[in-house]
C-alpha cells in the first residue's frame, strides 16, 4: 500500500496529528505492521491491518483486545495502549473491507527472536504468568474464539487421519516412521480432552502463542514489560502458553533443523521458565493444573508436529515451505523434543515441583 494512503488511515487514529512517515515493521508472518512517525513527537506507532485470511472475524479479534486492554487500564497496567478514531471505533475498515487498528511503541523495549540467557526465559515467562493472573477475573465466556479449534488435538488427529487414506503415496511411504510415531501419542489428545471436559483443567483467558518475541523487555534491564501480538488472546488452558513456552523456548536448534541429534530440551532454559511463568500463576493455579504442566507441553509440540506432518502429506498446502521435505524436517525436528521430553520427564517433573 501506498505510504499516502498508510498516513491517512494513521491520522484517522490520532487526532489529525502531523503524521511524517509510514514504513514496513517487524519480522511478523501474519499481519501486515507498520511504524508510524509523527511530526516534533518522540512517540512513535504501530499500525496494522489484520490478515482476514487467518482471522475470519476482524471484530472478534478487536473485541478481544479491546477488554483486555481496558481492563489492564483499570489495574493501572498502561504498557500497551489502544487508539480510537474521533467516532469512538478503535478500528478503521478500508474501501477493501480490511479491519485496521494502531497501539503506541512501546519505548525503551526490545524483543528476542531466540534465547540465549536463562534469563531472558524467566522474564518472557514471568510475562506471560502476569499476563494471566491479571485476567483471572475476566469471564471467558465474554471473549470470543478468534481462530475456532485452534489448539484442538482432535480435531487435528481428525484431519490427519482423513489424510492417511488420500495422501500423496510417495509422501506416506517416505514418512512412515513419523505416522507411526504420531499414532502412538494419541494418549497425550485423550488426557488433556477429559481433563477439560471434566473442568479439572479450567477455561481461561490465554494468549495461546506464547513465542519469545511476543513479549517485549526492557532494552536496559532486560525485566519483562508487556505482552504483545495479542490477536490470539482467546479462552483456553494455562497448558496451552506453558506448554508453547517449553515448545519454543527450550530447544538450541530452528524448528527446521535438519539434523535433529542437534534438537534437545535445555534443562536451564526450561527451568527459567517455569520459575518465572509459575512465580506469578502458582498460588492461583489448580492442582490439575500444576500435576498436567509438563504434559501441556507434550501436547503442544506434539500438535505443532502433527500439523507439519499432516501439510507435508498434502503437499504443502497451508505452511510455507523452501523445499520438498521441509515440512517433514519440521515434524521430525518437533518429534525429537516431544521424544527428548519423555526420555526427561521425571527429572522435568521435578524441576516444576520445585516452583510450584
Amino acid at each position: 500500500m501506498e505510504e499516502k494512503k498508510l498516513i491517512e488511515i494513521a491520522s484517522l487514529f490520532l487526532n489529525k496529528k502531523p503524521v511524517i512517515g509510514a514504513i514496513p515493521f517487524g519480522g511478523g508472518h501474519i499481519n501486515d505492521t507498520f511504524l508510524i512517525k509523527v511530526s516534533q513527537s518522540r512517540h512513535e506507532f504501530i499500525l496494522q491491518k489484520i490478515n482476514k485470511n487467518v482471522f475470519k472475524t476482524p471484530l472478534h479479534v478487536v473485541h478481544n483486545i479491546e477488554r483486555y486492554l481496558n481492563h489492564l487500564h483499570q489495574k493501572k497496567e498502561d504498557q500497551l495502549l489502544f487508539y480510537k478514531q474521533e467516532n469512538g471505533l478503535s478500528y478503521f475498515v478500508d474501501e477493501n473491507d480490511d479491519y485496521w487498528r494502531m497501539y503506541n511503541r512501546v519505548a525503551n523495549a526490545v524483543s528476542f527472536e531466540f534465547i540465549e540467557k536463562p534469563e531472558h526465559a524467566y522474564e518472557a515467562a514471568k510475562a506471560f504468568g502476569k499476563m494471566q493472573r491479571l485476567c483471572l477475573d475476566l469471564n471467558p465466556k465474554d471473549f470470543y474464539e478468534t481462530i475456532p479449534g485452534f489448539h484442538n488435538l482432535d480435531i487435528r488427529y481428525e484431519k490427519f487421519n482423513r489424510v492417511l487414506s488420500c495422501g500423496d503415496k510417495e509422501r506416506l511411504f517416505n514418512a512412515e516412521e513419523e505416522i507411526e510415531f504420531v499414532l502412538g501419542q494419541q494418549k497425550i489428545a485423550e488426557t488433556i480432552t477429559s481433563h477439560t471436559k471434566s473442568g479439572d483443567l479450567p477455561i481461561r483467558i490465554t494468549h495461546n502463542d506464547t513465542k519469545l518475541n511476543n513479549v517485549l523487555l526492557d532494552q536496559k534491564t532486560s525485566k519483562g514489560i508487556c505482552v504483545i501480538d495479542l490477536d490470539t488472546l482467546m479462552p483456553g488452558i494455562v497448558l496451552y502458553d506453558f506448554g508453547d513456552m517449553v515448545r519454543t523456548f527450550t530447544s538450541p536448534v530452528a524448528e527446521d533443523e535438519k539434523d535433529v541429534t542437534k534438537v534437545a530440551l535445555r534443562e536451564e532454559i526450561f527451568e527459567a521458565l517455569a520459575k518465572g511463568y509459575l512465580s506469578e500463576l502458582s498460588a492461583f493455579l489448580t492442582k490439575p493444573e500444576k500435576q498436567y504442566l509438563l504434559m501441556g507441553a507434550k501436547y503442544m509440540i506434539l500438535i505443532i508436529g502433527l500439523r507439519f506432518l499432516t501439510d507435508y502429506l498434502q503437499n504443502d498446502v497451508y505452511f510455507k515451505t523452501k523445499y520438498a521435505d521441509h515440512n517433514l524436517v519440521r515434524a521430525r525436528n518437533q518429534f525429537a523434543l516431544l521424544r527428548n521430553l519423555i526420555d526427561n520427564e521425571a527429572k522435568l517433573n521435578s524441576i516444576i515441583s520445585k516452583h510450584i
